[in-house]
């Protein structure tokens, strides 16, 4: 059986179900079967590469709403541009009243913000891009 006939197997097995979504991750790939009738899409999830060239996608922790800079404060968290060092808080994911920080997993510059203030991200989400 070639991917194709695995990937449309998948996909007749969640027609049968009342399951809306079922989402298989590698370490490159990203395999999403929707169910709203008999859609399903394949797509390639580059950008969940951790390490590649210099560059680092920082993912979310967990789900959340994504801040980019804190509640009491008008300066963001890390702008585009700023040099950040390992630890230090690239964004917020808000659960509620409460903000769990996502640090930065090295020394690096943000070179692209990937998530906007007040985005809805689910784990693993790609949320900053670093370079060296």
């Amino acid at each position: 059986m070639d991917a194709l006939e695995r990937f449309q197997q998948l996909a007749a097995w969640l027609a049968d179900t009342d399951v809306a979504l079922l989402e298989l991750r590698g370490p490159q790939t990203l395999l999403r079967l929707v169910r709203d009738g008999a859609t399903g899409d394949v797509m390639q999830d580059n950008a969940r590469e951790e390490t590649r060239l210099g560059t680092t996608i920082v993912p979310a922790s967990t789900v959340g709403i994504v801040r980019h800079r804190h509640p009491l404060r008008d300066e963001p968290l890390a702008p585009i541009g700023a040099r950040v060092e390992v630890g230090q808080p690239l964004a917020l994911l808000q659960i509620g009243q409460m903000l769990i920080a996502v640090p930065a997993p090295r020394d690096g510059v943000v070179a692209r913000l990937l998530a906007n203030d007040g985005d809805a991200v689910g784990y693993g989400d790609p949320l900053t891009e670093l370079q060296d």
